[in-house]
């Protein structure tokens, strides 16, 4: 009956969502757009103006995400729902981490495409998932929301790592190259997201042993197993760093692998048992 009640009150508010979470997104969409444009022009240009308008939409995104939870007995999330938190979350990490050291257009990639993540939250819904909203439970909740969150920051950070780097192994100096921060700086932010993404997933994952029962009747085999996967990954590339002094190709490859497989363990999983069963986890 509460399940019913919680579904009931999301999909009214979904009536009016799309209106906002289309603003939202096009106010990332401006905010990439106008810095990168501006740092295109002058590397060391002020950028109060994108800055402004990233906030604007954080504010505007976090209150439709809210909306959605507020005042719920239960969770019901679906794949739109999840993508569009994960956007939220790195959405709020760069702009934080943008207002405490100059990372000129690494910002600006983010915002992009969390523009295309927030959107996800209009889609329409579907079979969703429903869970008890104990202490526990949410804590679960978001420490997955900032892992998956940070280890993204961490694979696209890699990635603009090894092209920056083979632009400028070919001297290819000007450009959106420009507009990157140096590459020590891009590496230490790829290093940062990935420690605290991996200590949110370690979490996480611990956290989540207390609702796992039995995996096959769960449908959680595939999930834990790709989960545990990453994690090893990620825990690898930390180690490989700190001893080996693993770094560019290396670290990009750990990076976006465990990303990936991370993105499947969930996301995959996911679509399968909803959309292609109509079944869930639990």
């Amino acid at each position: 009956m509460q399940s019913s009640k919680v579904f009931a009150g999301v999909t009214a508010h979904r009536r009016l969502v799309p209106l906002f979470t289309l603003l939202a997104s096009l106010l990332y969409l401006l905010a990439a757009v106008s810095a990168w444009r501006a740092l295109l022009r002058d590397p060391a240009c002020d950028l109060k103006t994108p800055v402004t308008i990233a906030a604007a939409a954080i504010v505007l995104h976090g209150w439709d995400l809210s909306a959605i939870l507020r005042n719920q007995a239960d969770y019901a999330l679906n794949i739109g729902d999840v993508l569009s938190i994960w956007g939220w979350v790195i959405a709020v990490t760069a702009f934080i981490a943008a207002v405490k050291q100059p990372l000129r257009g690494l910002p600006a990639v983010h915002y992009a495409l969390v523009a295309l993540a927030a959107s996800f939250a209009a889609l329409p819904r579907g079979y969703h998932e429903s869970f008890a909203a104990g202490v526990a439970f949410t804590a679960h909740v978001i420490l997955s929301m900032l892992a998956t969150g940070w280890l993204s920051m961490a694979a696209i950070c890699a990635v603009l790592l090894v092209m920056q780097g083979n632009r400028l192994k070919a001297r290819q100096h000007n450009g959106w190259v420009r507009v990157l921060p140096p590459m020590d700086l891009l590496e230490k932010s790829l290093f940062t997201a990935l420690t605290g993404g991996f200590i949110a997933l370690t979490t996480a994952l611990f956290t989540g042993l207390v609702f796992v029962y039995d995996l096959r009747a769960q449908h959680l085999t595939h999930k834990v197993g790709l989960s545990l996967l990453a994690w090893a990954l990620f825990g690898a590339l930390i180690v490989g760093r700190l001893r080996y002094g693993w770094r560019g190709r290396t670290a990009a490859r750990f990076s976006v692998a465990g990303f990936l497989i991370l993105a499947l363990a969930y996301l995959g999983s996911k679509f399968v048992l909803e959309v292609l069963l109509h079944r869930h986890w639990g």
